[in-house]
């Protein structure tokens, strides 16, 4: 079965187990049973009858009720409210109506039902199942009710309900009256469908254990007719449905879909308990909650640390690396998410990306290792399928699981190494910690999730491996270690199967079960009960410290049903990827520690859960906090309501000669000549390369902090006539904290100065009625919601930070040489003869670092080649017009259409008589800001003649090295006006944002003119700039100009080009100015985006000329 049942006779024979004590004061328990039983407040209690019903035959049954009895909804209504005024705020604790009941068909061949469900939230670790238990028996002594059903998604729950109850049983007998407490709980099993008929004919207290799956089929043994009932036309079924029975639906999130809903409702319930620790929103009439975040703020359960381990620099896995992250499929869309290599700046990266059915790999990184490789096939299982049948197939042929990887990364050894290594001073600390505070008498456990058996248990078993190395270097410092061996302190539960062609028991990935025939699959249900089995049995045992083994590694077998109260550290070195995935794997050690006496300890400083996350702290912190948010339903909502919607429209201004001229120079097309130095080219590459400082190899850097969960909350309290708004602030964390005060905002103020949380949001509107104050309102830039006098913004949020705990060097790693020569080529189009040429005559120190670290060398490298050819093409850049127009110029009313729809909130009302809408539509307050100014500019109006926005189609082209612009203002101006501007500093450059401005002679100032913006983000303290050059020939009665940027063109930021309506214009240079042209600086606001700054002026040549289509580029 695994190492721990091998060695479990030896166990038994010599060491106790701790028996865990219960507390029945429990306020938080008591309370969430006493709101179940007052949903029956005033039902009579029902005496034990024992009814014989015929239908066709005589049926000896005790029901918890008569087969057509029905609860009065306005009663159970006015119990449900009841209930609900002590557990929640008065303003939420009234329901209007029930929820809706679970009605509808039941499975194949039986007829409608329906019943009320009810729902009680408790947090993982603070005993739902005990709660559930005693909810039973109190139902039973109060009401008479004598058939209780539970119902659980998973075998690993199944027993862990079965030990609970015998763990409790004798706690419970001694609170409940004689007959309450059964002496066991019946077992269903498919294979004995007479268990059915002995539960209905019961007199006592009887509780029916079952998993969903045994009757959510038609062809499940429960609806079958069988011999196994002599004398009996009856399904086993239909003796459970004349019971009538009160379902307990453990872990309720797990029956939402329509085919477990139908199952339910197949059983005839009187009505359903549900019981959950991630509801959601899914919680009808809800009695009770414990969120995960009242849990930690009490201490009820262990605080979270987390030990988060990253590498510093990707890229040292196999160049054909490959890892399913997960499929889907989402509205008969199915899509899988891979880790894959791609090709980025001259290196390779790890990267998640989406694929469908025939997506090529290579096509999608752009890393050549990919070659010929696509996605043949991606089996997705619905919902409540078995979701361990899901792969993907690549056109190798070969299936890959979720969370299987085509090689291993190079890296994952010594990430393995740090994890464990960092579980095991963790494990140290904590045990030193107790001892020091009085509590040696409590076990100290670590639990393992390997990423698979077979990295444990297979011919290469790296992490019992590393696990050995690692134990073996750090037993010394423990008394209690320093005389053992490593196999002696650890323990697997894996589940075994007997292989049906060598007949030998094999290890099990149970969640991987795709790999087992047919007959086999007979054999799983067996193999899981069995290895659950043996946790649960040892579950006791290893709370004792008579037992040397301490920690526990499991693939799945311990994901859910399973906890011990002694874990403090959990160790995921298997990657956390599915919904919920990081509450499920923290659930296993939530719980309170006991002592050998079985006690809680009741100690906030000690009681921490220590978890090492195989990702960095922010990112596990940020998941987890998510998830968190999730199943409390607190997720706000991102989507806006259509109604909100508001519709721009075109109007005669799109007729008018202004823009059609503007229109015909903008879509003009052009063409371009590069030049080529190659010796230049060589050397320039050779200094630049030269002055590189190289990054070291990898790194794997450990972060370590608390996981704190924050709540805020605002009261809006009055607005003021100066647009104040007064209102009541409140923070609560779950380290105890509090704080309360009141504060005052105003529209565009941050909710904080200090609080790294609020401080990003901003009060985005106040919009005051000066007649009724109380009727004003107030929004916040982080959702949609408006919020008046009386109301709460609330917000929860992740508020701990990590620090760096350690940092490690890579050492002696085999790290893949790969063919650099190549790659520079295919990424630059150079010829490997030329890159070869610049790589020898580089320093001998910098080709060594190649060698040390081909991936960090590669990237810096081929990024500097591409920089330095780019510099190069646009100093010998030549453009021309072609006298043709680009593909767009004939669809401007396909790109302006009349009408275009956005949400009213990025909409700014437009001057109509400079645009061509009577909206405009803005992505951010500074967009906003610019257009409103545009609205308004100059005198008597007479500065902006005309401005809108460019379409998302319209671009424009330009060589690859140099990429392409994506303008998204216009604008004709009044030049003298234009003069005559305030130019805004720009505060993050710390100085003007520049253009060149190209304007014809001063003999018609009024002439409009055109503003185009092409804009890209600028590294600091770099020197960029825009130069134009004399033009180098002509083409017919065109003239031509090079324009040269003496910058990585791929940096560019701004370049704001005034261009003339018709005819063509001259460079404007210092000489030019005295003839009357003009050289403008002008600053421009745009969002996210620094702006262009040009060289000196007196660096311009004098006496170039050119047109407006020449400072273009290539637009087709």
């Amino acid at each position: 079965m695994s190492e721990m049942e091998n060695k479990s006779s030896t166990i038994n024979s010599q060491f106790s187990t701790v028996k865990i004590q219960f507390d029945p004061n429990q306020d938080y328990q008591r309370d969430a049973v006493d709101a179940v039983c007052g949903v029956f407040e005033g039902l009579s209690r029902r005496e034990s009858v024992d009814y014989s019903l015929t239908n066709g035959e005589e049926v000896d049954c005790v029901p918890n009720c008569e087969t057509d009895t029905v609860f009065e909804p306005y009663e159970l209504l006015e119990n449900v409210n009841n209930v609900r005024s002590k557990f929640f705020p008065a303003d939420k604790a009234r329901l209007s109506e029930l929820a809706e009941k679970n009605s509808g068909d039941m499975i194949k061949g039986f007829d409608f039902h329906e019943y009320d469900e009810f729902t009680i939230n408790m947090e993982t670790g603070t005993g739902k199942t005990y709660v559930y238990l005693k909810t039973i028996y109190k139902l039973h002594e109060e009401y008479g009710f004598t058939k209780f059903i539970i119902i659980v998604p998973s075998v690993a729950i199944y027993e862990g309900v079965l030990n609970t109850f015998s763990a409790t049983r004798k706690h419970f007998q001694n609170m409940f009256s004689a007959g309450t407490v059964p002496s066991k709980i019946i077992e269903y099993d498919g294979n004995h469908p007479e268990i059915c008929k002995n539960f209905a004919s019961l007199t006592d207290n009887s509780i029916l254990l079952m998993t969903i799956d045994s009757f959510n089929k038609a062809s499940n043994n429960i609806y079958k007719s069988t011999d196994k009932l002599p004398g009996s036309d009856l399904l086993p079924v239909n003796y459970i449905q004349m019971t009538r029975p009160i379902l307990i639906l453990d872990e309720s999130q797990n029956y939402s879909s329509d085919t477990s809903r139908a199952a339910l409702r197949t059983l005839r319930p009187l009505c359903a308990i549900r019981y959950s620790a991630t509801p959601g929103k899914d919680s009808p009439n809800e009695l009770y909650r414990l969120s995960s975040f009242d849990s930690l703020q009490k201490n009820l359960v262990k605080r979270i640390e987390i030990y988060g381990t990253d590498e510093v620099q990707s890229g040292v896995a196999q160049e054909d690396y490959i890892k399913v992250v997960s499929v889907s499929n989402v509205s008969k869309k199915i899509k899988c998410v891979l880790e894959v290599q791609v090709m980025s700046g001259g290196g390779l990266k790890l990267e998640q990306k989406e694929f469908s059915v025939g997506d090529q790999l290579q096509k999608a990184t752009k890393n050549p290792a990919y070659k010929e490789i696509y996605i043949e096939d991606i089996r997705c299982v619905p919902k409540d399928g078995d979701k361990n049948k899901e792969c993907v197939v690549l056109s190798n042929g070969l299936p890959y699981a979720v969370n299987e990887t085509s090689c291993a990364s190079l890296t994952k050894k010594e990430v393995f190494r740090e994890m464990i290594r960092n579980t095991l001073e963790a494990h140290l600390k904590q045990k030193r910690k107790l001892q020091r505070e009085g509590y040696g008498d409590v076990k100290v456990l670590s639990l393992f999730f390997v990423d698979r058996v077979a990295s444990y248990e297979g011919d290469d078993p790296i992490i019992k491996n590393l696990f050995d190395e690692e134990f073996d270097k750090i037993k010394g410092r423990d008394p209690d270690w320093k005389d053992l061996k490593a196999e002696e302190v650890r323990a697997a539960y894996f589940a075994s199967y007997k292989n049906s062609k060598t007949k030998k028991e094999e290890l099990l990935e149970i969640d991987e079960n795709e790999k087992l025939k047919e007959a086999e699959k007979k054999n799983l249900e067996e193999a899981k009960k069995a290895a659950y089995n043996l946790i649960m049995k040892k579950k006791e045992q290893l709370l004792s410290l008579k037992e040397k083994v301490c920690f526990i590694f499991a693939h799945s077998a311990l994901r859910e049903g399973w906890d011990n109260p002694n874990v403090f550290q959990i160790c995921a070195l298997r990657e956390i990827t599915t919904e919920n995935n990081r509450r499920q794997t923290i659930g296993r050690g939530l719980r309170l520690p006991v002592n050998q006496k079985g006690e809680r300890i009741h100690n906030h400083d000690l009681n921490v859960l220590t978890v090492i996350a195989n990702e960095s702290y922010e990112r596990y912190a940020e998941k987890l906090q998510t998830e968190y948010g999730e199943a409390d339903g607190i997720t706000k909502k991102q989507i806006g309501n259509a109604r909100d919607n508001k519709t721009a429209k075109r109007n005669d201004k799109f007729k008018s000669a202004d823009f059609n001229n503007l229109w015909n120079e903008l879509s003009q097309e052009t063409d371009y000549t590069i030049k080529i130095d190659t010796e230049k080219l060589i050397a320039k590459a050779v200094e630049e390369i030269n002055k590189l400082k190289f990054q070291e190899i990898v790194q794997i850097v450990t972060t370590h902090g608390k996981f704190i969960r924050t709540k805020y909350k605002i009261e809006i309290t009055a607005f003021q006539p100066s647009g104040k708004v007064d209102c009541l602030f409140s923070k609560e964390d779950t380290e105890g904290n509090e704080e309360k005060s009141p504060i005052q905002l105003s529209e565009g103020m941050s909710l904080s100065s200090e609080d790294s949380v609020l401080k990003r949001i901003k009060v985005s509107k106040v919009d005051l009625n000066t007649r009724h104050l109380e009727y004003s309102k107030i929004k916040f830039d982080d959702g949609d919601d408006v919020f008046t006098v009386g109301d709460e913004w609330t917000l929860e949020a992740q508020t701990g930070s990590g620090k760096k705990a350690s940092e490690k060097e890579l050492e002696d790693i085999d790290i893949p040489k790969f063919n650099l020569f190549q790659r520079a080529s295919d990424a630059t189009n150079l010829t490997r003869k030329t890159i070869i040429e610049i790589f020898k005559r580089c320093d001998e120190k910098v080709q060594m670092e190649f060698i040390k670290n081909p991936e960090g060398f590669s990237r810096l490298f081929i990024t500097t080649l591409k920089e330095v050819l780019a510099n190069h093409i646009v100093e010998e850049i030549e453009y021309t017009p072609t006298g043709g127009y680009m593909d767009i110029h004939d669809k401007k009313d396909e790109l302006f259409p009349e009408e275009k729809e956005f949400p009213s909130k990025e909409l700014v009302p437009a001057d109509e008589s400079r645009t061509i809408y009577d909206y405009v539509q803005v992505d951010s307050n500074v967009e906003r800001h610019f257009v409103e100014r545009l609205n308004t500019a100059g005198e008597n109006h007479g500065d902006v003649i005309l401005y809108f926005k460019f379409p998302p189609k319209y671009k424009i082209r330009m060589p690859k090295m140099i990429q392409n612009y994506k303008p998204r203002l216009g604008d004709f101006t009044n030049a003298e006006s234009r003069e005559k501007e305030d130019r805004p500093r720009d505060k993050r450059n710390g100085r003007f944002g520049q253009a060149l401005a190209l304007k014809r002679k001063a003999e018609n100032p009024l002439r409009p003119q055109a503003l185009f913006v092409a804009r890209r983000r600028l590294p600091p303290c770099k020197r960029h700039g825009l130069r134009l050059v004399p033009h180098l020939g002509r083409v017919g009665k065109a003239e031509s100009v090079a324009v040269r940027l003496t910058s990585p063109v791929r940096n560019l930021l701004q370049v704001a080009v005034f261009c003339g309506m018709t005819g063509f214009l001259r460079v404007i240079t210092g000489k030019a100015k005295k003839k009357g042209l003009h050289l403008i600086e002008q600053a421009l606001i745009f969002p996210n985006a620094f702006y262009f700054a040009s060289t000196d002026v007196s660096e311009l040549d004098d006496g170039g000329v050119t047109t407006e289509s020449a400072l273009r580029s290539r637009t087709k």
